[in-house]
């Protein structure tokens, strides 16, 4: 049985179209407005100081490509690593302190992937499968430091090894390497 948490009402005034976003939005999810609203703002309470943009500011694609094209690749591979070991355990904490556990694959899913935007998921079916392949348009470098960061991360928490296999384009998680 799920725990009943105290709650208590708060009214806003927003523009008429963001309502019918909202709507639309919801009814898309599946849900009521008031599940919908209290999500989408637990989601950006969480997450929202771990990957903010850089006070504001925000990078295009190609700004993005030339610097990492204009950094070292071991450099870039030790930043991922050393970055991982501070955040992830801040992340996991943060969750705990909110009373919800984070599993190793809904970090990657969620957190990363979704909102912080390091990479698209490709279709892993049911979410049972132990392997995921991970896209993104960065190149190489990006895809060295995702692999450090997700190597680094993964063993804060477990002993377990995994295989990591990466190309430009492209990074590729086996849980279960033999």
């Amino acid at each position: 049985m799920q725990e009943r948490r105290k709650t208590r009402t708060k009214a806003f005034r927003f523009n008429v179209s963001l309502l019918e976003g909202l709507e639309r939005a919801a009814d898309n999810a599946g849900m009521s407005q008031n599940a919908f609203m209290g999500e989408l703002l637990a989601d950006r309470l969480l997450v929202d100081p771990l990957v903010r943009a850089f006070h504001g500011i925000g990078l295009s694609d190609e700004t993005f490509q030339s610097i990492l094209g204009s950094t070292d690749a071991d450099a870039v591979e030790m930043a991922g690593s050393e970055m991982a070991r501070k955040n992830f355990p801040l992340v996991c904490e943060l969750y705990r302190t909110s009373g919800q556990i984070l599993a190793f694959r809904e970090f990657l899913i969620e957190i990363l992937g979704k909102h912080a935007g390091w990479f698209h998921m490709e279709d892993d079916g049911d979410g049972t499968q132990r392997s995921m392949t991970l896209t993104h348009s960065f190149g190489r470098k990006w895809s060295i430091f995702v692999k450090s960061y997700i190597l680094s991360a993964h063993s804060t928490i477990s002993k377990d090894k995994m295989s990591i296999e990466i190309a430009d384009q492209f990074i590729r998680i086996d849980f279960s390497p033999t």
